[in-house]
């Protein structure tokens, strides 16, 4: 990472995530280490530490750094978790989550694998390592997407508006899915889980807002609505 965009990596940290509660070292480090800028259209990669979601294309972005903290907090990695990420279009967060997990699995469109194949070649080059614990897998339809293992930690990126419960069943038993739901003007970010509750015979679905943000919405989570005559 270039001395400019260091400290202006330090500063973001200083000034947008340790402010709102963002400590973890862990996640910090994640941050310093990650070059951001990396993941970024070219126009875009002197403010790549802006207070700001970037665009990448028409319809997906790279949320703003406090969101990927939050996240990245919230999944408290210790390097045991298996972790799965859907429409990261960039790449930029599931390389950051790798810092920490045993294994992290990227799937998106085609279109945008591409990129983010790209750019953890430019990042693995920059850094001088290799990513071989991330693995990156192309779906052409993302709300029909089946995984084949199991996650402990199942992460949408991109606001949608309704939580695609059939992933649910691909979580490991003490597993959650973080996800991004659209609210009006601003997106709950939202835990699943399953959990055992008093007089219940088996696991119930529980939810629980870990607060709000604004965010881009995840276009292949939400496709237009189709008339028919």
């Amino acid at each position: 990472m270039k001395k400019n965009y260091q400290e202006a990596c330090e500063k973001m940290i200083i000034s947008q995530l340790m402010p709102v509660g963002i400590r973890s070292e862990s996640v910090l480090q994640a941050m310093r280490t990650i070059p951001r800028e990396a993941f970024l259209p070219q126009e875009f990669q002197l403010i790549a530490y802006a207070a700001k979601e970037i665009p990448l294309n028409k319809d997906r972005s790279i949320a703003e750094p406090i969101v990927i903290g939050k996240l990245m907090q919230a999944c408290e990695l210790d390097g045991s978790q298996n972790v799965l990420i859907i429409g990261d279009a960039s790449g930029y967060v599931g390389v950051l989550l790798s810092e920490n997990a045993r294994h992290v699995t990227m799937v998106d469109k085609a279109i945008h694998i591409e990129t983010v194949q790209k750019n953890l070649e430019i990042c693995a080059k920059a850094q001088n390592k290799s990513f071989d614990n991330i693995a990156v897998l192309a779906c052409e339809n993302l709300l029909e997407y089946q995984p084949e293992d199991v996650f402990d930690v199942i992460i949408i990126h991109g606001a949608i508006r309704q939580m695609p419960e059939f992933l649910l069943k691909s979580l490991s038993p003490q597993g959650f899915l973080l996800s991004f739901i659209k609210k009006s003007y601003i997106c709950e970010f939202t835990k699943a889980y399953y959990a055992i509750v008093p007089h219940a015979t088996e696991p119930l679905l529980q939810k629980e807002i870990l607060g709000e943000c604004s965010l881009t919405q995840n276009a292949d989570f939400n496709p237009k609505p189709t008339f028919k005559f």
